[in-house]
């Protein structure tokens, strides 16, 4: 889930349609080892039948998919599995639908010309962040192996098709493609993000605003001389011509790549610091500002997800700087944050209470 959008209670409950709750109806199973097997089927149900993890006997993958066959004949199509994704915006009629899907199964699906649709805008995305260069695959430079792509393809529940080609950056090569002393990147920790909620509700001058930066890791640049090449994607042949014919040298580290996520936020922590901001020495992931007016301003970063706290003028302000910088646009409304449901009610004295929930677990 991501933030701007409405949340909804899912029919977690419902044994008639939720195969996890049909488990626990036929066998007594206790909370926490339903949102074991929650946590597990998220897996759709062809992975779940290979699946070697099991609790006991009666939640043994064949009894699984007995009972999930089982639904299957009673509905004429496939149960609910969990909540997984549900309740973030209804575009789409079952959550089967959201799973991720690779090239092959989107081009088997009814839906395959919009998956093409996505998978040009998806080109459109690298073009636009100049990701690649094409190269006569003759000019190759000796022993640089180029890496393959893997597509994840799936349906958002606001129900945007999303394809993302990413490197298979478990064939990367260390000490080539990248450095293992530079491959991890911070996130933002929760207590911050907690204290920051609480010093908006106790401040009535502050607002929050998210701002998402769009392909976020695409607008990241390497950082140690890294020269790296990959396989024309499927599907994207007939954009950058035939993989037997050319390659494709990686002019910024795109999706799946080891360095991808410690480039993207170095290259924020570059523009943060130009624009004026600092980084805290608490939370790396924290920076603040003191205006002229002598107002605080503050922002931490998720990947690719920034929230701030401030006067309205100030997130204005931060906007524009970050707007400038990149690729990125502001949630309009601000009512959730990483999967979070945030609900927040001022008072008449200015001071605020504000209420976190996972709807969608």
């Amino acid at each position: 889930m991501r933030s701007g959008r409405v949340s909804y209670q899912t029919n977690f409950f419902k044994p008639e349609t939720n195969l996890v709750q049909r488990v626990m109806s036929r066998s007594g199973t206790s909370a926490a080892e339903a949102n074991y097997l929650a946590h597990m089927l998220e897996l759709d149900n062809k992975e779940l039948a290979a699946s070697q993890i099991v609790m006991e006997d009666t939640f043994s993958p064949e009894y699984l998919m007995s009972l999930y066959e089982e639904m299957v004949a009673e509905a004429g199509e496939p149960p609910e599995l969990m909540g997984v994704g549900a309740g973030a915006g209804g575009g789409y009629g079952h959550t089967d639908e959201l799973r991720v899907m690779n090239y092959r199964e989107a081009m088997a699906s009814p839906d395959r010309h919009l998956w093409e649709e996505a998978i040009h805008q998806e080109y459109l995305k690298f073009v636009k962040f100049g990701v690649f260069e094409v190269m006569p695959r003759g000019e190759l430079p000796a022993k640089k192996k180029p890496v393959t792509c893997a597509w994840a393809i799936k349906l958002k529940s606001n129900g945007q098709r999303r394809a993302r080609a990413n490197a298979r950056g478990f064939e990367q090569i260390d000490g080539q493609h990248y450095f293992s002393d530079s491959i991890s990147s911070p996130v933002s920790n929760p207590l911050t993000v907690r204290v920051l909620f609480t010093l908006c509700a106790m401040n009535p001058e502050w607002e929050v605003r998210v701002i998402d930066v769009e392909g976020a890791f695409l607008q990241g640049k390497f950082q140690n001389g890294e020269e790296m090449y990959m396989e024309v994607p499927d599907g994207m042949e007939q954009y950058y011509g035939s993989r037997k014919d050319v390659v494709l040298r990686m002019l910024v580290p795109i999706y799946g790549t080891k360095q991808a996520a410690e480039c993207f936020y170095k290259e924020l922590v570059k523009k943060a610091k130009e624009k004026g901001y600092e980084r805290t020495n608490a939370d790396f992931t924290l920076f603040k500002l003191w205006t002229k007016e002598g107002r605080l301003l503050v922002f931490a970063v998720w990947v690719d997800d920034i929230i701030a706290f401030g006067a309205k003028a100030d997130l204005d302000a931060l906007e524009a700087d970050i707007t400038t910088s990149f690729e990125a646009k502001a949630e309009p409304v601000f009512n959730e944050y990483v999967g979070n449901k945030i609900e927040i009610n001022r008072g008449d004295d200015g001071t605020a209470t504000i209420k976190f929930t996972q709807p969608v677990f």
